[in-house]
């Protein structure tokens, strides 16, 4: 298989979400079963529409060997996650591309999340979505 067919972008897309209610709210993307992904060529575009003053979002990684339990991810020096949005009473909406460590192969499940902070979500347009791109493994 040539190298352009195994470019695999945009997949498991999950359509826009809203958040509702205090923070901390956790929303998560879709599921990816990492048996098809070639090691540390993971990411997830990420879209998060903040309206709520003083409310964040920040995105990260959950790793999970059963698809019912996760864990939140982390790098191998623990690096701090950071807000990406922020809102201002007005709709704010910023678009990131989330690079997944080579640790997440090491996983049967992974997924990409948003954590809200401070604030409510108000359930209209507080919101987020979520997709991926990788690189088949080989021979699949």
């Amino acid at each position: 298989m040539s190298f352009n067919n195994r470019v695999k972008n945009l997949q498991n897309a999950l359509a826009s979400t809203v958040l509702t209610g205090a923070a901390p709210q956790v929303g998560a993307g879709n599921t990816v079963l990492m048996n098809n992904v070639m090691p540390g060529t993971l990411s997830a575009k990420i879209v998060m529409a903040v309206k709520t003053s003083s409310m964040t979002m920040t995105p990260s990684w959950q790793v999970s060997e059963d698809n019912s339990t996760w864990v939140n991810a982390k790098g191998f020096n623990n690096p701090a996650y950071v807000a990406t949005a922020a809102g201002t009473g007005s709709t704010v909406t910023t678009t990131i591309q989330l690079m997944g460590d080579m640790a997440l192969s090491g996983h049967r499940y992974v997924r990409a999340i948003v954590t809200t902070a401070s604030g409510t979500a108000d359930g209209v347009a507080d919101a987020y979505s979520c997709s991926y791109s990788w690189i088949q493994n080989e021979g699949l």
